[in-house]
């Protein structure tokens, strides 16, 4: 006879009930352990089961009494992983036992009974069956996120083997072949059985985004009211629901007790009672995933019904916009998120000037098992002219942008330059007043009036007089500058001259020489000649900058061989890789505008056209351009192929 009755299992929490009674999951007890099982020891295991549910035993105690009921190690470890996976990890907080540590414990694989993991529980999977314990942080850290990309499959397997045997200064693991192909084995496997049971591996960021916003909902929603301790009854006695049935023959009773009339009265009263309104409906959790397309859908809804003017949106809004947009534009349509991911991923990469068209065209013929989209190339050179039209719709406008804010800088810039000039004007007029008056001992009186014009001097013509006549001189009253010219005339000069007096005889100035005197002037010393087309070459600020301007000679003074050059820069770039990820994506990007690396693409694009790689270096070469050898062109592409894929 069963522990527990119907009645009792109502008794229990929702959530509870719903998975006790889920058609899946009994599906799942009669394919995977029911089989395993006779009818005596199903029973008691349901016995066990439900001990859990009403919490009179834990999950621990569950599998010690599971232990006593069957012997067999092998049939143990596979019913125990299955009942805790299956049944009891969702409902680990109800529980409040960590369900996952009990699965990892016996042996089993929590992600397997998921349907959306983070991949990093699986790569934790893969590490604790592999046992390979590496001592060093940083080595092992590259590890997870080299098994990451295979189970996510952004590479395929010769990718993740060629990293995996690899050096570790050119961002491999340093470990022998055997044991490569050993832990690939181990990755594949996993990523099988997953495929399964159906459990969809997504990246650790988008993992713990939606587990945050559904806790977010959870907390923003209303308080639920604590749910009531089960009640367990005596074993075969029912617990009895309260129905209410005793009220409605209660109301029975006294309607049939009134008469006609009062029938009548009582059906008015009700009639003339105005409608109590409904009660809202209490809304159910739902269990929705919001994704960052909705917020911003939400966002875009919430503009429009307020009638605000939306705000300037930033760079990475407006790349976040066109990439969207492109995506959708396309016109492709994807089964598998993780493929509509990597189509993403390619536009923004190419938006974002990380690739060029040739790759980016190489992406989307690439097959799907390697990392690419699997399209053929008319599809991929209709995508390519779309994207190539849409981008540079945006860089125009981001470049429009730039300008816009450029020209704001500089006419604020202008501003501050005038007011601060004008500024240092006036600090130095009070200086210069305050230090006059510290001299004088008094104030510096403003001019009255404005300043005269300069006084120019008239020459006169002095009359000579004869000795006897008496002579008189006249000076003007007047203090004007004209006025104060002395003019000595005889005492009759107003009057007519009497009989028998000298006349004045004028003097006449000098006449002036014929040649004017020449003046000497010394010779100026000759200036210095001034030295043009003498430029300064700026400093180099960092490892981005030397990235940046790196010549093919600079390239070439890093060492003879060219494959030990690019392990040089493969350093540079994972210096930059330990301050932070942006760092080392600004390091790949000035790699790639480097003049070494515009020399590496000519001969890439020559080359595409059927010529032979060596013919072009010899025309080249002849022509007396600068170009790269076999060797050095060689050892670039493995470089770009390790930035790209590394």
């Amino acid at each position: 006879m069963a522990k527990y009755t119907r009645q009792q299992i109502k008794t229990l929490p929702q959530p509870v009930q719903d998975n006790y009674f889920d058609a899946d999951l009994n599906d799942r007890y009669a394919e995977e352990i029911y089989p395993l099982l006779s009818v005596e020891e199903r029973e008691k295991i349901t016995d066990l089961i439900l001990d859990v549910y009403f919490k009179a035993a834990t999950p621990s105690a569950f599998l010690a009494s599971l232990r006593e009921i069957i012997k067999d190690d092998g049939r143990f470890q596979k019913i125990a992983i299955t009942i805790l996976g299956r049944d009891f990890f969702k409902l680990a907080d109800y529980l409040n036992v960590d369900i996952r540590q009990l699965i990892i414990d016996n042996g089993g694989d929590p992600v397997r009974f998921l349907t959306r993991a983070p991949v990093r529980e699986a790569v934790a999977q893969v590490r604790r069956k592999s046992a390979i314990a590496l001592s060093d942080e940083r080595v092992s850290h590259r590890l997870n996120k080299i098994l990451e990309s295979r189970l996510l499959n952004v590479r395929n397997d010769e990718q993740v083997l060629n990293l995996l045997t690899g050096s570790v200064k050119t961002s491999g693991i340093g470990l022998d072949e055997p044991t490569a192909k050993a832990l690939l084995l181990l990755a594949s496997e996993e990523s099988k059985d997953l495929e399964k049971n159906a459990v969809a591996l997504v990246p650790d960021e988008e993992f713990d985004a939606e587990q945050g916003r559904a806790k977010a909902a959870a907390t923003a929603g209303p308080a639920a009211a604590p749910e009531p301790e089960p009640v367990a009854a005596p074993e075969g006695q029912d617990i009895q629901e309260d129905t209410g049935i005793e009220e409605e023959e209660e109301e029975a009773e006294e309607i049939s007790a009134m008469s006609d009339e009062e029938k009548s009265m009582a059906v008015a009263a009700i009639v003339a009672q105005p409608a109590a309104p409904a009660p809202e409906t209490p809304k159910k959790d739902a269990f929705t995933t919001v994704t960052v397309e909705d917020e911003r859908e939400i966002q875009q809804l919430q503009r429009k019904m307020s009638g605000a003017a939306s705000p300037e949106l930033t760079e990475a809004e407006k790349l976040t916009r066109a990439v969207d947009e492109a995506v959708a534009a396309s016109g492709l349509t994807f089964a598998d998120p993780d493929i509509k991911r990597r189509f993403t991923t390619a536009v923004s990469l190419f938006f974002r000037d990380l690739r060029d068209s040739l790759e980016t065209k190489s992406k989307l013929t690439m097959p799907r098992g390697s990392g690419g989209m699997g399209l053929d190339d008319a599809e991929a050179e209709r995508v390519m002219a779309l994207l190539d039209a849409r981008v540079s719709s945006y860089r125009g406008s981001i470049q429009s942008g730039s300008d816009a804010a450029k020209q704001q800088y500089l006419a604020m810039q202008s501003e501050k330059v005038m007011i601060a000039s004008d500024q240092a004007q006036k600090k130095e007029t009070e200086a210069l007043d305050r230090r006059y008056s510290e001299i004088t001992g008094g104030a510096v009186a403003a001019p009255a009036n404005p300043a005269l014009p300069p006084v120019q001097s008239v020459p006169k013509i002095i009359p000579v007089v004869d000795a006897a006549a008496p002579a008189e001189v006249r000076v003007p009253a007047s203090s004007e500058p004209e006025a104060m010219n002395i003019e000595l005339t005889s005492s009759a000069s107003k009057a007519p001259p009497p009989a028998g007096l000298p006349v004045e005889k004028p003097v006449e100035p000098p006449a002036p020489p014929a040649t004017p005197p020449q003046i000497q002037i010394p010779a100026l010393t000759e200036a210095k000649p001034v030295v043009a087309d003498v430029k300064f070459a700026s400093k180099l600020l960092g490892p981005v900058e030397e990235l940046r301007s790196m010549t093919l000679k600079d390239f070439r003074r890093l060492s003879r061989d060219p494959h030990e050059a690019t392990l040089k820069i493969t350093d540079k770039i994972d210096l930059l890789k330990e301050e932070s990820f942006e760092k080392r994506t600004a390091g790949i990007k000035a790699w790639q505008e480097s003049e070494t690396n515009r020399y590496y693409l000519e001969l890439l694009r020559a080359s595409l056209e059927g010529r032979q790689m060596t013919d072009i270096i010899s025309e080249k070469e002849a022509k007396g351009e600068s170009v790269l050898n076999k060797a050095e062109f060689d050892a670039i592409m493995e470089l770009n192929r390790k930035l790209r894929f590394g």
